[in-house]
């Protein structure tokens, strides 16, 4: 399948990675400078303003900017060498000087304002208004109405956020890479995985040590938490990544996130006070679904209530296996993962590692791309044209319509590796907009994860875990690159309320546990057999395996990040957030975590991420995936007439409309917790 372009009403562009690096300040600097002018003259342009006048030119101006940084930024993610490093930190500060002076123009926001009052408006298209009505949201969020100098004290405020946010998650990813613990006989890697075992051999060489190596890239810190019988090694994991970043731990004080954590959030409390609100959650909650912070603790103290009593009978139930198994008298938090899966083992008669070469990597993104087709009638395929990005393991594929037109483009980056951050995310590379009358740009996304990469001797073989984890992905990607909506504020991704933007994510995470999913894809490497029929029961049987603790330990990240940002904490005080903590893990938590743990060290999510006040969102985003689900579990996997409507009214409408009026539409009413609760089998 070829992209043709030439007569069709689609323009694509590529994200630029092929870029100098001591080029990139003085483009950036002539671009914003070259921004603020054109800024000046939409706002202060004679006549009525316009779509045409105002809108549109300042969308294809943000546009233009992301175009040109996006790959810079993403590049600081997957490549953070420190020559990009060190320009990436000299942009923030004129990136957040801009920002600010766009959001405090006040001849610009009187001119939205004025459209938005005008006869014009109301022959706007609902997605066109939606973004007029977001615009003029964000002003006002962001202080339009204050005086000069209380808007320089907001600009001042906002940047050293940006700063600090991204020197706390440049110190996780640095404090993670710089431990390792060295292993010279491999008796003590007994029960970790020959992949894993093959890995840890070739992280050795490539720090020129001798025998194996043992790093806190998740695909090894989890393998060996998981399947590692040295109780000894894995409490030293355990201790090393539980401390990365902070006053504990072997590299204590070296790459310390503590005082970090204080400024944060102490500006964000006075970024909140400068804009009228009483705290920060109050401020962040402005454009959310729920609508103050009380509401959100009382849905996660209502699910606490329920989860808690459920989790100290598994915890219970654990302990006495582990006594049983292997005289273990007092269970720690490094023997939680080891002891959860030999029981799981036990009960279900299933396994991560039975499991594994079933899930090569490459066959699972295939299926996953034909689950997507039979779902929304889409095809997936390689992107042909010739195109340099950052790494020979990364690969750009293409959307087709069912009209074979080219919809959307999406670059996939699987593997972990040097100098790229942990965890998995996606992220927008280019968003969709009307170009002209006749002409739309294409979407691109980025999808990246940080999956074991494949070794000399075996390919990339996955988790159960991290296929959920590539679908999750995976929905975000979809609801970016299938948008049809032409306004790029309110397209795909954006706009999206952030406590219902994890709904696609979590919605795909489904198809990873039912047998017509799996039977697409789920073949064992060398034999080609489809998996078992009795072993997907089993794993179906295992969803809620440990469901309440899974649950308590959601909660307790949601309601730390809560808590912290609605100013009830003393920031006079420097053991102040760790106190909180504790309070929370005390509330939330059935089992002790160790004095030293400092998690809240590299909660980047909150940190350094979108989260801040909202990491509740993935409960509550959970919440509609699962009542979503369940009408396919009543009426078919793939049911057309729900995946259409999910596709019309979740994916495709992006931030054109509310959240919660389009979960109506598409489920004819408000979802239930009950699907939720039964998920995690409480």
């Amino acid at each position: 399948m070829t992209i043709t372009q030439s007569a069709d009403p689609y323009k694509l562009t590529l994200p630029n990675f092929d870029f100098a690096i001591d080029a990139l300040m003085p483009k950036l600097t002539a671009m914003l400078a070259s921004n603020r002018t054109m800024i000046k003259q939409i706002a202060l342009q004679p006549g009525a303003p316009t779509w045409d006048n105002t809108m549109a030119p300042l969308e294809a101006m943000d546009d233009a900017l992301n175009q040109f940084w996006s790959p810079v930024s993403h590049l600081h993610g997957v490549k953070n060498t420190p020559e990009l490093r060190a320009v990436y930190d000299e942009s923030i500060a004129p990136m957040s000087q801009y920002y600010s002076e766009y959001a405090h123009h006040q001849p610009l926001y009187q001119r939205i304002q004025t459209l938005a009052d005008s006869e014009h408006y109301q022959t706007l298209t609902p997605a066109q208004q939606k973004a007029v009505d977001h615009a003029l949201r964000g002003f006002k969020l962001s202080g339009v109405h204050l005086p000069d100098a209380e808007k320089k004290q907001v600009s001042v405020l906002l940047q050293d956020l940006a700063q600090k946010s991204t020197d706390f998650s440049n110190h996780v990813l640095d404090a993670t890479q710089a431990w390792v613990y060295q292993v010279d006989h491999e008796s003590d890697l007994d029960g970790l995985p020959a992949h894993m075992v093959a890995i840890a051999k070739e992280a050795a060489a490539t720090k020129k040590l001798t025998g194996w190596v043992l790093t806190l890239d998740a695909p090894t810190y989890i393998a060996a938490m998981t399947y590692l019988k040295n109780r000894d090694i894995r409490e030293q994991l355990y201790y090393a990544y539980t401390t990365r970043a902070s006053d504990q731990g072997p590299n204590a004080g070296e790459f310390d996130n503590s005082k970090l954590m204080h400024d944060i959030v102490q500006l964000r409390k006075k970024l909140a006070d400068k804009l009228g609100f009483a705290d920060f959650a109050s401020y962040n909650l402005e454009t959310k679904m729920a609508h103050t912070a009380e509401e959100v603790i009382r849905f996660l103290e209502n699910l606490l209530a329920k989860a808690k009593p459920k989790a100290k009978e598994e915890l219970a139930e654990l302990k006495a296996f582990a006594k049983k198994s292997d005289g273990i008298e007092e269970l720690k938090a490094w023997d939680m993962a080891y002891y959860s899966e030999l029981l799981q083992q036990k009960l279900f008669n299933i396994s991560d590692e039975q499991l594994r070469p079933y899930f090569e990597c490459g066959r699972v993104l295939n299926g996953m791309f034909l689950i997507a087709k039979k779902l929304y009638n889409i095809d997936i395929v390689p992107f042909e044209q010739d195109y340099k990005t950052w790494h020979q393991d990364v690969k750009t594929f293409a959307i087709y319509k069912e009209d074979k037109q080219l919809q959307a483009l999406f670059i996939i980056d699987l593997y972990a590796r040097e100098l790229k951050r942990p965890g998995a995310w996606m992220d927008e590379a280019i968003g969709r907009r009307q170009l002209t009358a006749n002409q739309h740009q294409i979407p691109i996304a980025f999808l990246t994860c940080n999956f074991a990469p494949p070794a000399k001797d075996h390919p990339s073989l996955l988790t159960h875990q991290e296929v959920i984890t590539l679908f999750h992905e995976f929905g975000h990607c979809l609801q970016h690159m299938l948008t049809t909506v032409e306004a790029a504020d309110v397209a795909g991704i954006s706009g999206v309320a952030w406590d219902a933007v994890e709904l696609p994510s979590q919605f795909m995470e489904n198809w990873a546990w039912e047998k017509e999913a799996l039977d697409l894809f789920a073949k064992h490497i060398e034999t080609n057999e489809p998996l078992p029929e009795d072993w997907v029961k089993n794993m179906k049987a295992s969803q809620q395996f440990q469901g309440a603790l899974r649950l308590c330990r959601q909660l307790q990240f949601a309601l730390f990040d809560m808590k912290l940002h609605q100013d009830n904490i003393n920031l006079d005080d420097p053991k102040a957030l760790n106190k909180l903590l504790n309070e929370v893990r005390q509330e939330t938590s059935v089992m002790t975590s160790p004095d030293y743990n400092r998690f809240a060290h590299s909660f980047s999510h909150v940190f350094a991420g979108g989260y801040a006040a909202g990491y509740y969102s993935y409960l509550w985003a959970e919440l509609m995936a699962a009542d979503a689900f369940a009408a396919f579990e009543q009426d078919g996997l793939f049911n057309q007439k729900h995946a259409k409507a999910f596709k019309e009214n979740i994916l495709q409408v992006g931030g054109s409309i509310d959240a919660d009026q389009a979960y109506r539409n598409f489920r004819g009413r408000d979802a239930s917790i009950d699907a939720l609760l039964a998920s995690y089998g409480v």
